[in-house]
């Protein structure tokens, strides 16, 4: 058994606190990568005759695992006038929704009254 799922059966939730704090500066540093990756995948988009970098070294460094990001920027274009076409576009915003959780679960365990507005932002 994981250490937070005996501290949450103990119902002793502040002790999940630290654990959960790292994984939102964790997540801090996933979706910074991942809001740079769609700056850079629109930049490629709107100005196809630049190389732009694929944004793997932060990938990497951000900790997520998913190689298929590595693509996103070469393969990004636009369509029509003002539309965008990004590959993995639903992928990137669902890695978005499981940093935004990570974020704001200390939060939540801490009871801080920020959590409930901060969640309904993000509905």
């Amino acid at each position: 058994m994981l250490k937070p799922q005996i501290v949450s059966e103990l119902g002793e939730q502040a002790l999940l606190l630290p654990e959960l704090v790292n994984r939102g500066l964790l997540a801090n540093d996933r979706v910074k990568y991942l809001f740079s990756l769609l700056q850079t995948a629109w930049q490629q988009a709107r100005d196809p005759q630049t190389a732009y970098p694929d944004l793997q070294t932060e990938r990497l460094a951000s900790g997520l695992d998913d190689a298929t990001l590595d693509a996103v920027v070469a393969g990004s274009r636009t369509e029509g006038a003002t539309d965008i076409v990004m590959p993995n576009a639903a992928a990137i915003f669902d890695h978005v929704a499981v940093c935004m959780a990570d974020m704001l679960a200390p939060l939540e365990v801490s009871g801080d009254a920020a959590y409930a507005d901060f969640k309904d932002r993000l509905k």
